[in-house]
């Protein structure tokens, strides 16, 4: 580990999800940003200058909750305020918004209130090192005016150190094997896709550059699909004869759809038979009008093409 590196907690939760996506980050310094970063960032701005300065914009007037404006006037140096300490002696740095009469405040424009505690357990920490208060730490979720208090128990402090000094030795066991081999691949993937499909780094690290690569890809896409087509037919077996299943998050069970097939000739006498023009509720398909052998040029006529990309498979004939 290089002397100078400092940890925080962002670096340590990154990790912790996926080591690739951190050695892009922090190690390639590959930096990015979101909409919802950017919203976060600018909201923490503004808030933190209409607390010291009373100064309040109309962007962020949906955010300013009651607890917002009962801070107002607290003094610059407990509003956005950094903190520097140390864990099994590495430096750690964090910034507060807010630490006023023995309580941290975090902050959040996340419509989940899912925020992590250990993110405020581990700022108590370093508070209490630097000499502050702290008696309290809650998330206040801005789009809900709520308040989610972090349990302070000493318990649950150690624990988040000692998930600090985990993540601590694992960071600099694989910077030290890159360091050695510089080996990309000391730096695992996650196997958790749906961390994945929210990383900004997902198409650096998944690209497809080779002929190789493409057809693994679609290899793979087959086998996933076959998977999950076999999956829903043992879950819809189980269905039929059980009943309903609730994960907690979702309730699966067998609906029945009705279909039907109707006679165009007398859906279009009956229509006419409310005085209204049938042709306004009668649809035509190019499937339809196909049958017909109709030329393209003559439905060039009749319509306007729309043409759209479609991701399809086709099975391969065998060979003779």
């Amino acid at each position: 580990m290089v002397e100078t590196w400092t940890g925080s907690f962002s670096k340590l939760s990154l990790f912790e999800k996926c080591p690739r996506a951190y050695f892009y980050k922090y190690v390639c310094g590959y930096d990015y940003t979101t909409p919802a970063l950017e919203l976060g960032k600018f909201v923490h701005e503004c808030i933190a200058r209409f607390i010291t300065t009373g100064e309040e914009t109309a962007e962020i007037a949906d955010f300013l909750t009651s607890k917002v404006y009962a801070l107002k006037g607290t003094p610059q140096e407990f509003v956005e305020r950094p903190i520097r300490f140390s864990v099994d002696g590495i430096q750690m740095d964090g910034v507060i918004d807010v630490v006023a009469n023995g309580q941290i405040i975090d902050w959040k424009t996340n419509w989940v209130k899912n925020s992590d505690p250990r993110q405020l357990l581990l700022y108590t920490h370093g508070a209490r090192q630097e000499g502050l208060d702290v008696e309290k730490a809650v998330f206040h979720y801005l789009r809900y005016a709520e308040d989610v208090e972090i349990d302070l128990q000493e318990e649950n402090i150690q624990k988040t150190l000692d998930w600090v000094k985990q993540m601590l030795e694992n960071i600099a066991e694989c910077q030290f094997d890159y360091d050695l081999s510089e080996d990309i691949e000391v730096f695992p993937k996650t196997s958790d896709f749906s961390v994945c499909l929210k990383c900004p780094y997902k198409s650096l690290c998944n690209s497809v550059s080779t002929a190789e690569d493409v057809i693994k890809l679609a290899k793979e896409i087959e086998e996933l699909e076959n998977l999950l087509e076999l999956k829903k037919e043992m879950l819809r077996d189980y269905i039929q004869e059980f009943g309903e299943v609730n994960t907690g998050v979702n309730v699966w069970k067998l609906t029945t759809v009705n279909n039907w097939d109707f006679d165009t000739r007398k859906v279009y006498d009956y229509i006419q038979s409310l005085g209204k023009d049938p042709l306004q509720f009668l649809n035509c398909t190019l499937t339809n009008l196909k049958k017909l052998k109709i030329p393209e040029q003559e439905l060039e006529k009749l319509g306007t093409k729309k043409i759209t990309c479609r991701l399809t498979k086709t099975k391969v004939k065998e060979a003779r």
